[in-house]
């Protein structure tokens, strides 16, 4: 039976929930997740880290909690809700992606400061000329578990590593 270790090329299904039991993502209907770990990061990078030493034949519950997994919440939902013109946001939307309610993509933004960064932003509706755009993770200052059933655990070739960056779009 192979372990989850460093180099290890491992594919998974997955069911995340929130906190209040709402299923908010799922591969159960799809490809399982694949990656190698201590390579690439799983998302959230806590989730690989909790996998780390896990079975073949591991079928179970990983919590994460909201710094493990999406980050605290920094300001109020409310709060971090803006109108973007359309015109705007498909002139600096992500190459391939389509502007759509649900989209999410990291936007750059600077603080007061001056200091700049990125988070993730998400369209929660479209409006007319208008996207409503809520900056930040949606799970942020959310505990979250994910039900985990590991189908695959081998030693990763250099082939995987292309082939998943390629998939990822890593460079």
């Amino acid at each position: 039976m192979s372990t989850i270790t460093k180099g290890s090329f491992v594919q998974f299904h997955f069911d995340l929930f929130t906190e209040d039991g709402s299923l908010v993502a799922s591969t159960k209907d799809s490809a399982p997740l694949a990656y190698v770990h201590g390579v690439m990061e799983t998302d959230p990078p806590a989730l690989g880290e909790k996998l780390e030493g896990k079975s073949s034949d591991f079928q179970g519950s990983i919590t994460l909690s909201p710094d493990e997994a999406y980050g605290e919440r920094i300001i109020s939902y409310e709060d971090s809700m803006r109108h973007v013109p359309l015109e705007d946001l498909l002139a600096n939307f992500p190459e391939g992606m389509t502007v759509e309610k649900g989209a999410m993509f990291q936007s750059e933004f600077s603080d007061d400061t001056g200091k700049k960064g990125q988070i993730w932003s998400t369209i929660m509706d479209i409006q007319g000329d208008q996207a409503l755009i809520y900056f930040g993770h949606p799970l942020a200052g959310q505990t979250v578990r994910f039900e985990v059933e590991i189908i695959e655990i081998r030693e990763a070739t250099e082939e995987d590593v292309r082939q998943l960056y390629a998939m990822y779009n890593i460079e």
